[in-house]
C-alpha cells in the first residue's frame, strides 16, 4: 500500500492505551500520522511477530526473518469492539528491534493489508444419541 520512513513526533495527547502499554507501537504511530491519518480517535491493539516461514520452504531464523505486525481497531471509536484487521511489514535497517537515533536509522514500515472485520455468533448444537443436531438456541444471549 505505501511505505514511510521514520515516523513523525506524537503531537497528540497520548491514549489509555499507552498506559496498558498496547498502544503508540510502530502500526500506531503509522496509522496516526498526517501521511495516513487513518482512524486517528482510535486505540489501537497490536502485536509484533517474527515470521519464519514463507509458503513453500522455511526461513533461517537469524538470517532471513522478517518482522510483521498485526493490529487491530476500530473505524469509529464508539464500536464496542474492533472491527479492522491491519498487517505491516518492517525493514530495520540497522538489525530487528534496534533503537534509532536519526530518521535514516529508523525502521521501514510497509502497511500492506487492511480488512474489515465481521463479527460471528456462535451457536451450541446438541444431539439426542442417534439424532441430528440441532441448535441449541437461535438467539444470542446478549442484547442485540
Amino acid at each position: 500500500m505505501s511505505k514511510i520512513r521514520g515516523l513523525p513526533p506524537e503531537v497528540r495527547e497520548p491514549g489509555p492505551g499507552v498506559e496498558l502499554g498496547v498502544e503508540n507501537g510502530l502500526l500506531c504511530q503509522l496509522i496516526h500520522s498526517p501521511e495516513f491519518n487513518l482512524f486517528s480517535n482510535s486505540v489501537v491493539f497490536e502485536s509484533n511477530f517474527i515470521q519464519v516461514t514463507k509458503p513453500g520452504n522455511w526461513r533461517d531464523v537469524c538470517e532471513g526473518s522478517a518482522t510483521v505486525i498485526l493490529g487491530v481497531t476500530s473505524s469509529v471509536p464508539s464500536l464496542p469492539l474492533p472491527n479492522v484487521l491491519l498487517m505491516a511489514n518492517v525493514t530495520w535497517p540497522q538489525g530487528p528491534f534496534t533503537t534509532w537515533s536519526t530518521p535514516g536509522d529508523a525502521p521501514v514500515i510497509n502497511l500492506s493489508r487492511a480488512q474489515w472485520l465481521t463479527s460471528v455468533i456462535l451457536a451450541l448444537w446438541e444431539a439426542e444419541v442417534g439424532g441430528s443436531l440441532e441448535a441449541r438456541s437461535s438467539r444470542p444471549t446478549w442484547a442485540t
